[in-house]
């Protein structure tokens, strides 16, 4: 399977990182250049985006440029004629048998689908994870869907098949849609099922965000990113036997049907 990796021409040490470790896995790779927002000009995102990118807004400009750095590599997907791709985000750390992971998704997914290797909860409470429709697989892994697709997050690796990447650049311009939250793109069609492979194989690197989301530009809140990132506070909890995991990382399950389910639940009440 083929692995597009997002990078921003300045960010040379997070391309280095990401380079090292595929070379290593042996997997094929290729680096697509992200869209900076501080390259793009008032022209750039009054053709590209929504209105609501306009706004001298460095968060917007920001998640918007990286809504397009997506679209990119949907772009080379569909031009290169992949059936399925995996998506990364040059800040992940990749599992030594990752081949062999994406080997199994490729069997088992869907032509219609999303498959997220990295994932988290938007809201600060555990992701609720529906096992009604779960899909086995490999040795010790699963597919499960969120029960509400609008609480699950992150963009940073995940597995699209062609089909997918061609209806997102067929419907997705202007962009007006934040790259992480996956309500909009189900909503328009993009796709009919997405699922979270569990347990999650992909972690995150110890690098700041590059998007300046308001809430984590203090210098408190860059300084705790750096150091839930780097792993120094779990290590310590580990020493103690416990473990230190904000809620938004953590799973919850249950027997309710998946998101694609519940609209009918929804209807019928």
């Amino acid at each position: 399977m083929k692995v597009f990796v997002l990078n921003l021409e300045r960010a040379v040490q997070r391309r280095a990182f990401m380079q090292a470790q595929l070379d290593r896995l042996g997997l094929d790779y290729e680096f697509i250049r992200g869209s900076d927002y501080r390259e793009m000009s008032e022209d750039d995102f009054r053709q590209l985006c929504s209105v609501r990118a306009i706004a001298v807004d460095s968060y917007l400009r920001g998640v918007f440029a990286a809504s397009l750095s997506h679209l990119e590599i949907c772009k080379a997907i569909v031009e290169q004629g992949h059936s399925h791709a995996l998506v990364l985000e040059d800040d992940v750390i990749l599992p030594a048998d990752i081949a062999e992971t994406l080997e199994d998704v490729a069997q088992a997914q869907k032509s219609d689908s999303i498959i997220l290797l990295r994932y988290y909860c938007h809201r600060n409470e555990p992701l609720l994870l529906s096992r009604s429709e779960r899909v086995p697989t490999g040795k010790d892994g699963e597919f499960v869907a969120p029960v509400d697709i609008d609480s699950v997050a992150s963009a940073a690796a995940y597995v699209i098949t062609g089909n997918v990447a061609r209806r997102m650049l067929d419907n997705l311009y202007p962009v007006d849609h934040v790259p992480d939250n996956w309500g909009p793109f189900y909503r328009k069609g993009i796709f009919s099922s997405l699922y979270c492979r569990h347990p999650q194989v992909v972690r995150d690197a110890p690098f700041l965000p590059l998007v300046e989301y308001p809430a984590t530009q203090t210098f408190w809140a860059r300084l705790k990113s750096i150091v839930r990132r780097a792993g120094i506070i779990n290590r310590l909890a580990s020493s103690l036997r416990r473990e230190v995991v904000p809620a938004s990382h953590c799973l919850s399950f249950t027997d309710a049907p998946p998101f694609w389910d519940r609209r009918f639940e929804d209807t019928d009440a």
